[in-house]
C-alpha cells in the first residue's frame, strides 16, 4: 500500500511538472500576443496620426490657392448678379403672347433706368 501511495505521488508530481511546463509555454505565447497587440496599436495610432497630419498639411498648403479660386469665382459672379433681375423680367414676360421683341426690349431698358 505504501508502494501504491508512493507511485501515485510520483505520478502526481510528473503531471504537475508537465502542467507547469504547459503553463509556462502558454504564458510565453500570451506575452508574445500581448506585445504584438501593443505594437499593432502603436502602429495604427501612428498611421492615423500621419493621415490626419498629412491631410491638415495639404489643406493649409492649398488654402491660399483655394481662397484665390474663390475670389476669382466671386469676381465672375458679382457682375452677373445685377443681370439676374433682367433675366427674371424676361422670364416673366410671355414670349408666346402678342408682345413683340421691341416691347420686351423697351421693358428691359425701362427697368435699368
Amino acid at each position: 500500500m505504501e508502494n501504491d501511495l508512493q507511485r501515485l505521488i510520483e505520478e502526481n508530481n510528473a503531471l504537475l511538472k508537465e502542467q507547469m511546463t504547459l503553463v509556462r509555454e502558454n504564458h510565453d505565447y500570451l506575452k508574445r500576443i500581448h506585445s504584438t497587440m501593443r505594437r499593432t496599436f502603436y502602429v495604427k495610432v501612428a498611421y492615423w496620426l500621419a493621415i490626419i497630419l498629412i491631410t491638415a498639411g495639404a489643406f493649409y498648403t492649398f488654402l491660399p490657392r483655394i481662397q484665390n479660386a474663390l475670389e476669382i469665382y466671386q469676381s465672375f459672379v458679382s457682375p452677373v448678379s445685377p443681370l439676374q433681375g433682367k433675366i427674371d423680367l424676361m422670364n416673366d414676360t410671355d414670349v408666346t403672347s402678342s408682345t413683340s421683341a421691341i416691347t420686351i426690349l423697351k421693358k428691359l431698358i425701362d427697368s435699368s433706368l
